[in-house]
């Protein structure tokens, strides 16, 4: 498998030296948009021409590298350009959430070429569950036509906490004995990696969304749940254990309600999908009115349909969704005289309303921001919707690896 290229852990002698050498000419290659000349990536890569060229050929012979042309010259003869070939480099990235389950098979460019969901899936801590998530990961990798040689490793998003150094599921299927990491490596035989899919949503953002050209931003995930990723100095912070971010569990005395993690206040059970959905309950049963909610109805209404009646003009949702707008802002507020970030970004389902939610977050922001580093920040919309956490997951895959 070309991932062993990529490796720290190799045997110390000239063969291993060698294929960290490998390594590093692949992942230069990786990073380059055009061809580049043996000298080129000799300097780079700081080892000999000859050395080079000798690693190119053997590259080459592992369809790893590709002759591309000739770069022009006025004299003399012209130099062969090499790029890394596309082709051979693949990473399957997965999302695990509450009412869905995503397999993405991405090329290095970040180019999907397959892919598979299910909306229908419901997340559950139990063998059941555990054995169609592994059977819809393989059915994916089988069906993609790219053989197992080819792909990297499988980067994974799962709701809840994960610890990242592990790659242990403390919420779901934390009955194995091995890690969730480990239990996907051994049923794919691929190289695994799991984090939370907050955390995975501020990688995708910062490799193609709007955290791209900045150094510190927050990545709200405001869905069902709530969490934040924190980018600080161009580095996804993850914590001791991977736990950090976990802004819907900040307790700011917005309520009494009792959370999912069984303590109440927490932020999650104001600002929320979930928290939308009681807000509407309460509301409809004190005998507020909507034209799209029926308050004589026992119908157990979704955080969606709220999103979906604001967006038409609907009253009542538009002040629901405004109201956790503000309590969200005011949270931000704190956050942005903590950490200064350049960008706050709104993510998950709840961006979807748009300028409806956006307003009032900012108008939150300005009763608890400093006003200096209110002026620094920008407060921006995610435009990567679903594709986000699954993409990501890819996109870690070859951050482990330094190809991105």
């Amino acid at each position: 498998m070309v991932s062993g290229l990529f490796t720290d852990t190799v045997e110390v002698s000239n063969k291993g030296r060698q294929q960290k050498q490998s390594g590093r000419i692949l992942k230069y290659l990786s990073r380059t948009q055009c061809g580049v000349t043996i000298p080129e990536i000799a300097e780079h890569v700081r080892i000999s021409v000859p050395t080079t060229t000798k690693l190119i050929n053997e590259l080459i012979k592992l369809n790893c590298i590709n002759e591309v042309g000739k770069r022009e010259t006025d004299n003399g003869r012209k130099p062969t350009l090499y790029s890394l070939n596309k082709e051979r480099f693949y990473a399957v990235g997965v999302e695990v959430v509450r009412k869905r389950i995503q397999v993405k098979v991405v090329r290095v460019d970040k180019e999907v070429i397959f892919e598979k969901r299910d909306d229908a899936f419901l997340l559950e801590n139990s063998k059941e569950c555990l054995g169609y998530v592994i059977d819809f990961i393989k059915d994916t990798i089988n069906g993609c036509g790219i053989a197992s040689y080819q792909i990297m490793g499988v980067g994974i998003g799962i709701t809840g906490r994960v610890d990242c150094n592990t790659g242990q599921t403390l919420n779901y299927f934390n009955f194995l004995d091995v890690t969730f990491a480990e239990f996907v490596e051994k049923s794919t035989g691929l190289p695994t990696i799991v984090d939370n899919d907050t955390r995975i949503l501020g990688i995708a953002e910062q490799v193609v969304g709007k955290a791209r050209s900045v150094n510190n931003a927050l990545v709200v995930n405001l869905s069902r749940g709530l969490g934040i990723s924190l980018i600080l100095n161009k580095k996804v912070i993850a914590g001791g254990n991977g736990f950090a971010g976990e802004l819907g569990h900040m307790q700011l005395g917005y309520s009494d309600r009792l959370c999912l993690c069984g303590k109440q206040g927490c932020m999650e059970t104001v600002v929320s999908g979930h928290a939308l959905e009681e807000d509407l309950k309460e509301a409809l049963l004190n005998g507020e009115q909507s034209i799209f909610f029926n308050n004589n109805d026992d119908s157990n209404y979704r955080y969606d349909e709220v999103l979906e009646a604001a967006l038409k003009g609907d009253a009542l949702s538009i002040r629901l969704i405004q109201k956790q707008g503000d309590c969200l802002g005011e949270a931000l507020g704190n956050l942005l005289n903590l950490l200064n970030p350049e960008v706050i970004i709104i993510g998950g389902k709840m961006a979807r309303a748009g300028d409806l939610f956006t307003t009032s977050v900012k108008m939150g922001i300005k009763k608890t921001a400093l006003i200096n580093p209110l002026m620094f920040c920008k407060v921006r919309l995610s435009e990567l919707e679903n594709e986000a956490v699954p993409n990501g997951a890819a996109y870690m895959v070859w951050k482990k690896y330094e190809m991105i």
